[in-house]
């Protein structure tokens, strides 16, 4: 599966956002993020933004969005950001970025991971402890992309 990473100026991003949705509803990238991790996907392509914000003046600075996939969606969607974004690709994937990943899933798994012991402890069948826990593992399995 190929990887790119955009790096765009923030400024680009919000006059054309809503077209870019709309482009990933019309590849069938379904929003399986959060605020705080954005990400759009399907079976076969996944795109991760990472936003660098101030938030005093309510700005966008810059984004960069990490694309997984191959494909006519892949190519679109690169087209796009670097077309109407002005997006650079970016050889190696910004530190930044990960570790704004790797603070964003360490939320993910605080809020979302089920607490077996404390279920059980409250008398919740072991049947919907199991589905809690296949439903967190799906979850975090789509956020990480494996």
């Amino acid at each position: 599966m190929q990887m790119t990473v955009y790096l765009i100026p923030g400024i680009n991003y919000h006059p054309n956002k809503i077209k870019f949705k709309q482009l990933m509803k019309r590849y069938g990238l379904e929003w399986i993020g959060t605020r705080e991790l954005p990400i759009w996907g399907n079976t076969e392509t996944k795109v991760t933004a990472n936003f660098k914000r101030d938030e005093q003046k309510d700005i966008t600075i810059e984004a960069t969005f990490d694309i997984k996939g191959e494909g006519a969606a892949v190519e679109a969607i690169s087209k796009f950001i670097v077309e109407i974004f002005g997006g650079k690709e970016v050889k190696e994937k910004p530190q930044d970025m990960q570790n704004a990943v790797g603070r964003k899933l360490k939320l993910f798994d605080m809020v979302w991971k089920p607490n077996v012991e404390e279920l059980k402890r409250r008398g919740i069948p072991k049947s919907y402890i199991e589905y809690l826990i296949k439903r967190y593992n799906e979850r975090r399995k789509e956020l990480v992309g494996d």
